[in-house]
């Protein structure tokens, strides 16, 4: 394995991008080259701990690096091709993590939904009553607070949460 090869099979797919990363030239592969399937090597590394996840993406960057440089291609185009696929895989495994984390939470918003939206915490139906804009305190970034009828009692969340809290001291906040 050649050492371009070698550095490429020791990135960590959970590693962040840093500024002092080099970036492998750009090349567009050739047509001829059969597409590399990023969501299947994403999909078979997602089942395996880290350790087996490390050794499969060195050999998985060894055959396929050893595959295209036997048919001839150069040892810059190799490199960006594999660079390319890691990203790609990389792009992937975020994608599944953050999705895998927005199921945890029944209360999961961008933007404050529309008012009357229903939905399922635990075993309630809550219904969008109103929502009001807030400064959050820890950061002073602008949120919403969202105001749910569960039954005959009113809660309150926020865009993102795993419940509610309940209101206290009447119908009205």
């Amino acid at each position: 394995m050649t050492a371009e090869l070698r550095v490429l099979a020791r990135k960590s797919i959970g590693r962040k991008p840093g500024p002092m990363r080099d970036k492998p030239a750009s090349v567009s592969p050739h047509p001829a080259l059969p597409q590399l399937d990023h969501d299947l090597v994403e999909t078979i590394m997602a089942g395996m701990k880290k350790p087996d996840r490390a050794k499969f993406w060195r050999d998985h960057v060894e055959i396929v690096g050893t595959a295209f440089m036997e048919r001839g291609l150069s040892d810059e185009t190799v490199q960006a091709i594999l660079a390319e696929h890691f990203e790609q895989v990389r792009a992937r495994n975020r994608a599944r993590a953050s999705d895998a984390r927005k199921g945890k939470y029944p209360i999961c918003f961008d933007a404050p939904p529309e008012i009357g939206t229903e939905l399922r915490i635990g075993k309630r139906l809550a219904r969008l009553e109103r929502v009001e804009p807030i400064t959050r305190k820890s950061d002073g970034a602008a949120s919403f607070l969202l105001f749910w009828r569960i039954g005959d009692r009113l809660a309150t969340s926020g865009l993102k949460g795993a419940g509610v809290c309940w209101v206290q001291g009447g119908d009205d906040a």
